[in-house]
């Protein structure tokens, strides 16, 4: 009777420890009602890790950071490209005066399956399996002429992420798209 059990414990034990547990490398869905903050500055904003894209979270503030600061060097390395060869010139700075309030909707690891149509580019844009998409939705808020902080109205923006592992333990954005909100 117990021989019966010897081919089933042979692959549970076959099975890593890790498969059908939590993937590691996706960041928890923001709690209702709690928001992450980016400023202008790193010290007052909710991520310790703008400019180091050490996990894919990291990698998507990085590129958050990037657009709301209009800061090329953070686009570079949020996208993993090489000192010089910047991919966006804003032309200016970002101002002060102003917050992102952002929270990560979802996250997950993409199978062959959940990649749109418009993202299977056959260039360097191109979404594969196994890459990570995670969804931040922001607010854009500012400080006005009487002190008080005033926010964009109207719907949210939702922003998809698509990010992939590059050599070095670093991760890096691929593409990004905001769904059309009607």
């Amino acid at each position: 009777m117990a021989l019966r059990f010897v081919p089933i414990l042979a692959v549970l034990l076959a099975v890593p420890a890790w498969a059908g547990g939590p993937d590691p490398d996706l960041p928890a869905v923001s709690p209702k009602g709690k928001w992450r903050v980016l400023t202008p500055d790193d010290a007052t904003s909710t991520s310790r890790c703008i400019g180091r894209p050490e996990t894919p979270l990291c990698a998507a503030e990085t590129i958050v950071a990037c657009f709301e600061r209009t800061d090329k060097e953070l686009c570079r390395i949020g996208m993993g490209r090489a000192p010089g060869q910047e991919y966006y010139d804003f032309g200016l700075k970002g101002g002060s005066g102003w917050k992102v309030y952002y929270q990560v909707v979802s996250a997950v690891r993409l199978a062959e399956t959940d990649i749109p149509p418009k993202l299977r580019h056959p260039d360097e844009w191109r979404v594969v399996p196994g890459d990570i998409r995670i969804v931040i939705r922001k607010r854009r808020c500012w400080i006005a002429k009487d002190g008080r902080e005033k926010c964009e109205t109207g719907p949210l923006t939702q922003i998809h992420y698509f990010l992939r592992p590059v050599p070095g333990g670093m991760w890096r954005m691929v593409n990004k798209f905001s769904p059309r909100v009607d």
